[in-house]
């Protein structure tokens, strides 16, 4: 995956209502939508994380739900109202964002030549190594969610490392 162009970036979030699991929203909302948007080269990038009003959604005070916070760039060829016309209905709050020259969370001086585009890149990659990861199982529930579990603590164990 490359780097994505912080001009034409794209979000959109897809709710995760209560009681939903958030890999069968993945699988059955998320994953369709980027392969359908990557098969016809509207976008050249994504990458998405599970967010809330706390951490980045745009939606109402007494909004308690849960979002797949999904960024998209743009393909050059496409202009803004094709993206839009191709969104489900089930994609709320879409907006042209920029990305600046910061990543929660990430110390840019820690990367080479202080890209932060090169982080963004990675978090793509990350997210199609997860579309990936759901493409070679069936089935969902918590089964899914352990074997998921499983390939994250294989990830963990590379870097010998414990995460929350």
């Amino acid at each position: 995956m490359k780097c994505p162009a912080p001009d034409r970036a794209f979000e959109t979030f897809i709710k995760i209502n209560p009681g939903d699991d958030c890999l069968q929203v993945l699988g059955q909302k998320v994953k369709p939508l980027i392969e359908e948007l990557t098969l016809t080269k509207k976008i050249g990038w994504y990458c998405f994380l599970v967010h809330d009003r706390n951490s980045g959604v745009p939606t109402a005070p007494d909004d308690d739900s849960s979002y797949w916070h999904l960024r998209l760039e743009l393909a050059p060829q496409i202009e803004p109202e094709a993206l839009a016309s191709s969104l489900p209905s089930y994609c709320l709050m879409t907006r042209k964002i920029f990305f600046g020259d910061e990543i929660g969370g990430i110390d840019k001086n820690l990367l080479k030549n202080g890209n932060v585009m090169d982080a963004w890149r990675i978090l793509g990659e990350q997210s199609e190594w997860m579309l990936r990861m759901l493409d070679i199982h069936t089935g969902e529930g918590l089964p899914l969610r352990r074997q998921v579990a499983q390939f994250l603590h294989y990830f963990a164990n590379m870097a010998q490392m414990h995460v929350k």
